[in-house]
């Protein structure tokens, strides 16, 4: 399933500007504790980027890693479209 996820912690003004912006696109997203999952985070920002993060936001869109705040809105930006098929099902009349 493409999902669209976001590590965060409080308090972060990055991860609710993250937050805000996929709402107001009306794009659902699961938002993950950094610090319950930190493990996770680690080796998934490493995985994709060759070096551990060092700070939240960190996104991932349909398993592909964005970045922080401001990656995600130049993302979204560039490919809305896109991310928004891959994300929202669409609605069956």
């Amino acid at each position: 399933m493409n999902i669209i996820e976001v590590y965060t912690k409080d308090p972060c003004p990055h991860c609710v500007r993250a937050k805000m912006l996929l709402a107001r696109e009306g794009l659902p997203f699961v938002e993950v504790d950094a610090v319950e999952n930190r493990d996770a985070l680690i080796e998934r920002v490493t995985a994709a980027t060759g070096r551990p993060p060092t700070q939240v936001p960190q996104i991932f869109i349909a398993g592909q890693h964005i970045g922080g705040a401001d990656q995600l809105a130049a993302h979204l930006k560039a490919n809305l479209g896109s991310v928004r098929a891959a994300i929202v099902p669409e609605e069956n009349g």
